[in-house]
């Protein structure tokens, strides 16, 4: 299993980098394994899927398009962004605190609603920047078995051979 871990991350590294932006033309597997975002050469995050819809399930939690651009347009107070996106504590987290002085802002815990206009300004020029990004992956091989604890495994050592610029907390 380490052994395998080993490889992925290694291989992380040299898979092929796709646009954000072109979501609905990449063939993501649903199958375990480790992902990394990029944004002008920059390793900026390393994360693992081990859920049941695998990296495909995991980065559409952190990047699918409609979470960029809604379809009725960019987020609003009226028109706010669901529960799962304002509570997010990954790459969108990140990116929130970078470019906000060190402030992700988030709403309060009782209301549905982001509280101020601006918050969601900072919000939408978060997701514009995410989707300028780039995205590849590694899935565990398939004679793997145990391809969770792999992924996890994988992930960290990714994140120590290619130090992303943001780590999970």
């Amino acid at each position: 299993m380490l052994h395998d871990a080993k490889k992925m991350a290694n291989a992380l590294n040299d898979a092929e980098e796709y646009p954000v932006r072109d979501w609905d033309a990449l063939k993501i597997p649903k199958k375990h394994g480790i992902y990394m975002f990029s944004e002008g050469g920059r390793r900026l995050y390393i994360g693992s899927a081990t859920g049941s819809s695998g990296i495909r399930g995991r980065l559409h939690t952190q990047v699918y398009p409609t979470r960029i651009h809604p379809k009725e347009g960019p987020w609003t107070v009226e028109n706010p962004p669901p529960k799962s996106v304002r509570d997010a504590r990954n790459l969108l987290f990140h990116v929130l605190v970078e470019d906000n002085n060190g402030h992700a802002p988030k709403p309060a815990r009782e209301s549905p609603w982001w509280p101020k206009k601006e918050d969601i300004g900072t919000l939408n020029k978060a997701f514009e920047r995410i989707h300028k990004m780039t995205v590849r992956w590694v899935a565990a091989p398939q004679d793997n078995p145990d391809p969770k604890n792999t992924a996890i495994r994988a992930e960290h050592c990714a994140i120590c051979l290619l130090q992303p610029k943001y780590v999970a907390k």
